[in-house]
Formats: C-alpha cells, sequence, structure tokens
C-alpha cells in the first residue's frame, strides 16, 4: 500500500487527455509527453497561406501547403529531404502521416509571429 498513493497520481496523469495537458517544451525534445521521432514540424498561417516548416528554421522560409481558407490537410510536402508528408485531421486533433502512414502527433503551439507567419501547431 506504500506505492498507492503515487501510482494512482500516475494513473491520473496518464487518463488527462494529451491535447488538455500544459504545454511544455523540455531539454530532452518532449511536449505533452510526446518526444519527438526526428524532424519536429511547424504548421502555421501568414496572412494569406496555411504553411509549414522545420522547428529552428525561420518561419519566413515556410513551405505554402495551400491559400488560406483551402484545406491543407492531404496535400504532399517535403522538409529537410523528408519527403512523402502530409497533414491529417483537419476540423480536429492534427497529425503528419508520411508515405500514408503515421509520422507525427501534433499540439497546439504558439511562439513569437514572425515575417507575418503565426504558429498554431507544432508536431512531434
Amino acid at each position: 500500500m506504500f506505492f498507492a498513493a503515487p501510482l494512482a497520481l500516475f494513473a491520473a496523469r496518464l487518463a488527462v487527455p494529451q491535447h488538455l495537458r500544459t504545454p511544455e517544451v523540455a531539454a530532452n525534445r518532449t511536449l505533452h509527453g510526446l518526444k519527438a521521432r526526428g524532424l519536429r514540424i511547424q504548421f502555421g498561417e501568414s496572412s494569406n497561406s496555411e504553411v509549414v516548416w522545420a522547428f529552428g528554421d525561420s518561419q519566413c522560409g515556410a513551405t505554402v501547403l495551400t491559400s488560406k481558407g483551402l484545406n491543407p490537410c492531404g496535400r504532399q510536402f517535403s522538409l529537410h529531404g523528408v519527403g512523402g508528408l502530409t497533414l491529417e485531421g483537419c476540423g480536429g486533433d492534427l497529425w503528419i502521416n508520411q508515405n500514408g502512414g503515421f509520422y507525427e502527433s501534433c499540439v497546439p503551439f504558439s511562439e513569437p509571429d514572425s515575417c507575418g507567419v503565426h504558429t498554431e501547431w507544432t508536431c512531434l
């Protein structure tokens, strides 16, 4: 019974849906308990486009997925030589697929705007 209280707290943390946890980025490249699989992808928008870019790269060089207002999901893109990527789940929780298979989960994320680009999600 000595471990019952800590175990209950651990189980309660696991029961909290991932999208409701407080966003914290740690030095070990985790966010909401997710660990980066390699390329961390940012998703956001400019005044006229839905865009993606690799975390750490300038928002000024973001790759355009589509014009603002059009569905950005299912449109193939490449970043840093990683191809076959698509944003999925528009209208709800987002994730990234690669060549039709799961690649990364996304969580809401905010950082300072740069070059007119506003970050909305990070995927890792």
